[in-house]
């Protein structure tokens, strides 16, 4: 998600989780530092979350490992068979969006 911002809701509809869960989430994320709240001015209902520069950086870090990581595997790999892998993950994408966007309905 490349947002300045976002409401524990819109959190919920992209996890396609209940809104407990994030909320219980965030809570820890909050208490850890690594997020920050802010009430919107025009409706104080409407919490706000936005990553803090401890965040950002720990968010950096894990992305930094994960690609190390995947760089480690995919080496061991033939291009076709990566190509194959990503066709693969692609389908398998789109079968569940159609499947989650049809639980929406």
């Amino acid at each position: 998600m490349e947002h300045d911002k976002c409401t524990n809701t819109e959190l919920a509809k992209v996890f396609y989780v209940k809104k407990s869960a994030i909320t219980a989430m965030t809570t820890r994320l909050f208490n850890k530092g690594m997020i920050k709240r802010r009430r919107d001015n025009k409706d104080r209902r409407i919490v706000y979350l936005s990553l803090t520069q401890e965040g950002r950086e720990f968010l950096t870090t894990c992305d930094q490992k994960a690609i190390a990581i995947v760089a480690e595997f995919i080496d061991r790999f033939e291009s076709t068979e990566i190509e194959q892998f990503f066709q693969t993950y692609e389908k398998l994408n789109n079968i569940l969006t159609l499947k989650l966007g049809k639980l929406e309905e």
